[in-house]
């Protein structure tokens, strides 16, 4: 075991002087482009999505079950680590998705499993330093919680030639975004069932940014899925709901010219709203009101909380059960890492103790 320690380090470390080309070549790396777009034109778009448009279900539907691989475990501290990986059922992403899992050095496999996606352009354990895995997966899996971190499409080991993690996503707005949930949401279900598999108890569901988006999307479509398939409690954290408007007002989308690029290649308003049922999770959530938990900053203008709001009220979620502080998006990120609010509700709603172990 220690041997597998010794090389996950160094691979960790080579892995992040390839992804981080300013780490070698420092200012030159800054002068090129964030993003290489290719954004398709409205009409081409509604001609090849007219059939899912039609019915979502089509890319936001239950997936056949997959098998899973489990590579061999190394020790984390206070943690017994390993990667699992199986089939897409999406055919519109890279093939082959992955997921790393945490859980308690020792126990047995019939244990409370949390599910959490990270936000955009993270790179996982492909870098020493993962934020979710610290603050989710090391922090949560030695309080007797299995939790498996996915890597989202187009990311980490999923990255394509010639594109850096998540650059898909935004390059081939707005089709990029509903490619990458629909395969994220399909991929969820696979991994709730594999938990199930092993004897979970309970499955939740979490993510940060993009990974809230995923959460939240999962909540709506997930009341159209079998019953194994779908988690039992969901924490989405500075997330989103209404993403036509996140390509129009987002301060992170402009900042990265993505509203600009969408625009420039035809859409607007109209046309953008064509694709609200790819871009909005269903009105009636799929998981019980009263097991949503969200996160979130009332000033967070990079997801616009402030629409997404509207959903939690569309949804019945409970106001007792709504986390939402006066800051923005960052700022919710930083409650993530240095805080322990959502640590503790997902200890207390996953295993139904708090964080010391009381009822």
């Amino acid at each position: 075991m220690e041997e597998r320690v010794t090389l996950e380090k160094r691979r960790r470390e080579l892995s992040e002087s390839y992804r981080k080309p300013t780490l070698a070549f420092g200012r030159l790396a800054r002068n090129i482009a964030p993003i290489e777009f290719d954004v398709p034109a409205p009409d081409d778009v509604f001609d090849q999505w007219a059939n899912e448009l039609e019915d979502p279900s089509l890319l936001y539907g239950e997936p056949e079950s997959a098998s899973i691989e489990t590579s061999a475990a190394v020790a984390g501290p206070g943690t017994r680590e390993y990667i699992v990986r199986f089939q897409s059922p999406s055919e519109h992403v890279d093939p082959t998705a992955y997921a790393r899992v945490y859980e308690p050095v020792a126990g047995d496999e019939a244990l409370p499993t949390m599910i959490f996606h990270s936000g955009l352009g993270m790179m996982n354990d492909s870098l020493p330093y993962w934020p979710e895995e610290e603050y989710i997966g090391r922090n949560l899996a030695p309080q007797g919680i299995r939790v498996i971190l996915p890597e989202s499409p187009w990311s980490g080991r999923r990255e394509l030639p010639g594109s850096y993690s998540g650059e898909p996503y935004l390059a081939h707005a707005p089709v990029g975004l509903f490619q990458s949930y629909g395969a994220a949401v399909q991929e969820t279900a696979i991994l709730t069932a594999w938990a199930r598999q092993r004897g979970a108890p309970r499955v939740g569901l979490g993510g940060m940014s993009l990974g809230g988006i995923v959460t939240a999307f999962v909540i709506g479509h997930a009341g159209r899925w079998s019953e194994e398939l779908r988690p039992d409690a969901a924490f989405p954290v500075a997330f989103s709901t209404e993403i036509v408007r996140l390509l129009q007002e987002s301060t992170i989308t402009e900042l990265l010219n993505v509203t600009s690029a969408v625009r420039d290649a035809g859409w607007n308003g109209n046309t953008l709203s064509t694709l609200t049922p790819l871009l909005r999770p269903p009105s009636t959530p799929g998981i019980a009101p009263g097991d949503i938990y969200p996160f979130a900053g009332i000033n967070d203008d990079a997801t616009l909380y402030k629409h997404a709001e509207s959903t939690l009220d569309e949804w019945d979620v409970p106001d007792a059960n709504r986390t939402i502080w006066p800051t923005d998006h960052f700022g919710v990120y930083f409650h993530a890492l240095r805080g322990d609010e959502i640590q503790r509700r997902m200890i207390r709603e996953m295993t139904g103790q708090a964080s010391d172990g009381t009822k």
